[in-house]
């Protein structure tokens, strides 16, 4: 089953019907299997005909765009399971993003609560990309002790900061939370961070808590133990590596879409190159000695649902 919700202010209503969602959430908790609210990242609102995103990531079929693949479709909730498809307005300038970002979770804290009313047996887990997975954390800080069982935060824009608070909350500290990272969000991870003028860590670069763990998906380790698991792990193919001495040769290719201002922060900042080029695991190590790497968890590749199913969520 899946259900498209959006949030209005702090107010989580039926897309295109604007009204009291209980009735249509209490029909939809009779199926058995997860209870799962994805939630998408910046440059979306929902009811825009160009960027509505349950026209898109969280549609149950696959956009045209080639980039667009249906999440419900892809984590089974066409067949299994409740999958919630929470969209909010995400559009505007970044700053403008984060702050409604800030509203829409108080909208997420709230389905959550009426979710655990409907069905107080059933925990509900928390899939967030970009910006979406900012609005899971800050969820977290009004969801009572075992509200939220997993929180899934893919590339996710927000920083060490945020993330202590959410886990320090009761719901925050009874999840557990997989920051899905790569390198190859850095660029994106330095200028938000530079944008936001913020000093602390973005989560691209790890998430050290009692109950995190980070799968850097640009670990060939990473990789090898999915496709161990069952996954299928896409060839490599040539792409742009993005360090600092690589900027400095290509500033025609990449420098192109940033300002003269910016263009110079990555030209000359020394902390870009290390904020490229160091590992999840490397810093780990280097910042915790003596701590034991987690293998990863009890992941499932769904093979009777077809090629790409993935059920991570119990």
């Amino acid at each position: 089953a899946l259900i498209r919700i959006n949030a209005h202010g702090t107010t989580p209503i039926l897309h295109g019907a604007g009204q009291g969602i209980r009735a249509t959430l209490r029909h939809a908790l009779t199926t058995p299997g997860p209870v799962a609210i994805m939630i998408h990242g910046y440059r979306f609102q929902p009811g825009d005909p160009a960027h509505c995103p349950h026209l898109h990531i969280l549609s149950l079929q696959d956009a045209d765009c080639p980039r667009a693949l249906s999440w419900p479709r892809r984590l089974g909730f066409d067949s299994h399971g409740v999958g919630i498809a929470f969209g909010w307005n995400a559009r505007g300038s970044l700053k403008q993003a984060r702050s409604a970002a800030t509203a829409a979770a108080q909208a997420l804290t709230n389905l959550i609560a009426i979710l655990r009313a409907l069905a107080p047996d059933r925990p509900v887990h928390l899939v967030g990309h970009s910006l979406g997975g900012f609005v899971a954390l800050r969820a977290l800080h009004g969801a009572r002790a075992g509200d939220v069982g997993r929180v899934i935060l893919l590339n996710a824009a927000a920083f060490q900061h945020d993330a202590t608070r959410a886990l320090a909350s009761p719901a925050g500290r009874g999840a557990e939370i997989f920051n899905i990272a790569s390198r190859e969000n850095a660029l994106f991870d330095f200028l938000y961070r530079h944008a936001l003028k913020r000093r602390d860590r973005p989560l691209g670069r790890g998430l050290f808590a009692r109950n995190a763990m980070t799968i850097q998906l640009d670990d060939f380790r990473t990789l090898t133990r999915l496709s161990e698991l069952g996954f299928a792990i896409a060839p490599p193919h040539r792409r742009a590596e993005l360090h600092s001495r690589d900027v400095a040769d290509r500033d025609r290719d990449v420098v192109a879409h940033c300002d003269h201002r910016i263009a110079q922060i990555l030209n000359r900042n020394r902390f870009f190159q290390d904020f490229c080029d160091r590992s999840v695991p490397d810093q780990i190590d280097r910042q915790i000695p003596g701590r034991r790497q987690s293998s990863l968890p009890a992941l499932h590749h769904d093979e009777t649902s077809g090629p790409g199913r993935l059920r991570v969520l119990h």
